[in-house]
């Protein structure tokens, strides 16, 4: 199971859940920067794990990254609506 940052109750979180099947992207990479997931993670709709969850970014998929911000969130976006993820379960590329 995904480790803790802020999720559900009911499993050991990060803002993520268990992995499935779905390969959807969430709109992948417009030229810019995007965050790729190193496992899943939850999208949500603010910069906090009480926010709504808005999606879910599954391990390998990636978003456009829109903003870096130095609060550990990276806002992000995610199937044409803005969301933020945790910085520490995903990775940056060009």
């Amino acid at each position: 199971p995904p480790a803790d940052n802020g999720g559900d109750a009911g499993n050991t979180d990060n803002g993520g859940e268990a992995a499935n099947t779905n390969t959807d992207n969430g709109g992948g990479n417009d030229g810019g920067k995007s965050v790729t997931a190193k496992e899943s993670v939850r999208v949500r709709a603010k910069a906090s794990t009480d926010s709504d969850v808005v999606g879910q970014l599954d391990a390998g998929a990636s978003c456009k990254l829109l903003e870096q911000q130095s609060d550990g969130w990276c806002k992000v976006e995610y199937k044409g609506t803005i969301g933020y993820v945790k910085t520490d379960f995903v990775s940056v590329s060009q």
